[in-house]
């Protein structure tokens, strides 16, 4: 499992999230790596986040970000075309399973995928989506100034009671990383956040900024 975090300053957005990859059943038994990348770039404006079963994620970010033209989108343009791209793909590969589980449907469920499209518009106008496999990849708008999914619970508790909107990018670093670092230690499937400045080094903690 995985926590995704989105939050939007005064001077940028800030996108975060932990590296734990859980196998097996949660239930029972499971194995763990702390190498997952979970954070996308997908242009100088805009990142997306994957939670759910990472592996598939990883494949359906990577493929729509092989196609043309992603690095001229601004969010919602790259949001509108990944929802189509998502869509499309688990339409392929899952078309005999279920959306989601449900009453007296004895087919099985499609799996779990999560994701959270944040940047900028070209005109510099930050937006925060998310995305789920269980409701066909909708596009849902954020409109209130952060975006978190996974194992959310403390991180959504925490967030209301201190995220500030007119908070600038550094202050909001060391909130995203103190919203993994608590979930973690409440929260197995969670691993602890990374904060290096440098994205290739699977640091999970990327600033946003508007273009100029």
């Amino acid at each position: 499992m995985s926590l995704l975090v989105c939050l939007l300053g005064t001077d940028g957005l800030v996108l975060a999230t932990d590296s734990r990859g859980t196998f097996g059943d949660p239930r029972g038994a499971t194995a763990q790596n702390d190498l997952i990348k979970k954070l996308h770039l997908a242009n100088e404006r805009v990142g997306i986040l994957v939670a759910g079963a990472g592996d598939l994620g990883s494949t359906v970010v990577s493929g729509f970000l092989a196609l043309p033209d992603t690095a001229s989108l601004g969010v919602t343009e790259l949001t509108m075309a990944l929802h189509r791209y998502a869509r499309a793909q688990f339409g392929k590969w899952f078309e005999l399973f279920s959306i989601k589980p449900a009453v007296n449907d004895c087919r099985p469920a499609r799996p779990d995928l999560n994701l959270i499209v944040a940047g900028f518009e070209l005109n510099h106008e930050p937006k925060i989506f998310r995305m789920s496999s269980s409701l066909d990849f909708a596009p849902m708008l954020h409109n209130y100034g952060f975006g978190i999914d996974g194992v959310a619970q403390y991180a959504l508790y925490l967030v209301n009671r201190i995220y500030d909107p007119d908070a600038v990018i550094e202050d909001l670093k060391h909130l995203a990383a103190y919203l993994i670092t608590e979930t973690a230690s409440q929260d197995g499937k969670v691993g602890e956040s990374r904060s290096d400045s440098d994205y290739r080094s699977r640091e999970v903690s990327h600033p946003l900024h508007g273009c100029g």
